[in-house]
């Protein structure tokens, strides 16, 4: 009992440190437990050990870039796991080493088994709505009932055209109450639109609209994925010159002209919005973004560009959504624990009325502290103000206007922002970005002066 209780305070040091952009204590704290292990996966019969170990190799393995200890992480993980297949955390953590050893296919897979379990595990009434989430859903309940009519007509007599008919039916039943609900949630708009409560706050008659599918991936994509390439062939020398020189370079029409449409179509009727933030949506990999697509892109990036990525693992990536009614400032100023950041927008030009572009500043945040002191939300739009005026004196500024299929890519601990927008009504015409990270923040060394710190304080980060 004593020697579980140093192990536990062990590696909750480490994870403070290892979190607060200091690897080699971390890596120092993980050292004097790492003889451990083979015990351990030998007896295989103590779960909180096998798991406190897995995260201390992790964490030895990331810091040193040692693929030996990362493998005894994953070993220890996966013993774990068979006692306790289904703690998230673990899971987690299993795709996060499975990132860093560059198994992006199994890593995609552990993150499926994530987001199944999530579902499984998740009580409905913890379940967060909001109205804004609810006017999503019911958009895009709508338009794939459309796409199943559309599809069911063009069907011969023997396909289940029934069925179809008959899900097409109750789906558009759903997204009426879902947008009755909505305008009962947040009637008036503005703040009471982004208002984010449990369904157990729900009155009767109101989880009776919300309905038990709630929180459930929404109506499946129509065919299935077909291998394509991803990227369009270009000078990827003088790409990669422009980043080694600017630190951001601009990348028009990334994606391939396929592969670019079904990205889209991924975003809008495959991909799994269930994370929600201050008046937009994220699809995360434990949301099940895990695409093959996806996969195609890494890999291709690495070999394309090979001075900018070759040297970083895939560590993260996301969709956001957004409309101009719920959030048309879309996110503030934060900088992203990594070593290369990719971000792509996606919805068509003709969507974008105005705005949508992206503000990046050349002053960096200082590494060693945790990663909400430098991306959370701001208590209020004064101290977010003051922090950008901060950063145009202290540093030059990057303004990159919005265009479809455009990508930016930068060296990710800048600071940076998107830009206001206004989009066109209509589920298509949303904004939507995918973005990838790559590495670590302590991989990079910085060429800019460290910037002034951010607000503090317990606030949000894009990850969790």
């Amino acid at each position: 009992m004593e020697r579980n209780s140093a192990l536990s305070t062990a590696a909750a040091a480490a994870w403070r440190d290892f979190l607060s952009n200091k690897p080699s204590l971390a890596a120092q704290r993980a050292s004097g437990w790492l003889h451990a292990l083979p015990a351990a996966l030998q007896s295989a019969d103590d779960a909180d050990t096998l798991v406190a170990l897995a995260d201390l190799a992790h964490m030895a393995g990331a810091a040193r870039d040692d693929a030996g200890i990362l493998a005894q992480a994953l070993a220890a993980y996966d013993a774990h796991l068979i006692l306790e297949p289904d703690n998230l955390g673990a899971l987690r953590m299993r795709a996060e080493t499975q990132l860093r050893l560059r198994d992006y296919a199994g890593a995609f897979g552990t993150f499926g088994r994530l987001h199944a379990a999530s579902l499984r595990l998740q009580p409905y009434e913890s379940l967060e709505v909001a109205p804004f989430r609810l006017v999503h859903d019911a958009e895009c309940t709508e338009t794939m009932v459309a796409a199943i009519a559309d599809v069911g007509g063009r069907r011969s007599a023997t396909d289940k055209v029934g069925d179809r008919a008959r899900l097409a039916v109750l789906a558009a039943a759903r997204a009426r109450d879902w947008r009755q609900l909505a305008a009962e949630l947040g009637g008036g708009g503005g703040a009471a639109h982004l208002r984010r409560l449990r369904v157990g706050e729900l009155s009767a008659a109101q989880r009776a609209l919300l309905g038990e599918e709630y929180g459930r991936p929404l109506l499946p994509p129509p065919p299935p994925f077909a291998p394509i390439t991803a990227l369009r062939a270009r000078d990827w020398a003088a790409v990669e010159a422009e980043y080694s020189s600017k630190r951001v370079v601009v990348i028009d029409g990334l994606l391939d002209a396929p592969a670019l449409a079904e990205m889209q179509r991924y975003a809008r009727h495959g991909a799994h919005f269930r994370t929600m933030r201050a008046g937009y949506l994220g699809a995360f990999p434990a949301d099940g973004t895990t695409h093959p697509l996806l996969l195609a892109l890494v890999h291709e990036l690495a070999a394309a560009a090979p001075s900018v990525f070759g040297a970083h693992a895939l560590a993260l990536w996301w969709l956001f959504k957004y409309d101009s009614t719920a959030n048309p400032e879309g996110i503030g100023i934060h900088a992203d624990p990594a070593a290369v950041n990719v971000n792509i927008w996606l919805a068509d030009d003709a969507a974008c009325v105005d705005g949508g572009g992206l503000a990046i500043y050349s002053h960096v945040p200082p590494l060693e502290q945790e990663t909400q002191r430098v991306n959370h939300e701001f208590e209020s739009a004064a101290e977010e103000a003051a922090l950008r005026e901060r950063l145009k004196a202290e540093g030059d500024v990057v303004t990159v206007p919005y265009a479809c299929n455009r990508a930016v890519v930068f060296v990710s601990d800048q600071y940076h922002e998107s830009l206001p927008f206004r989009f066109a009504p209509g589920y298509a015409n949303r904004r939507c970005n995918l973005t990838l990270l790559f590495g670590d923040r302590w991989s990079v060394t910085a060429t800019a002066a460290p910037a002034a710190d951010a607000a503090g304080g317990d606030g949000w980060d894009v990850f969790f």
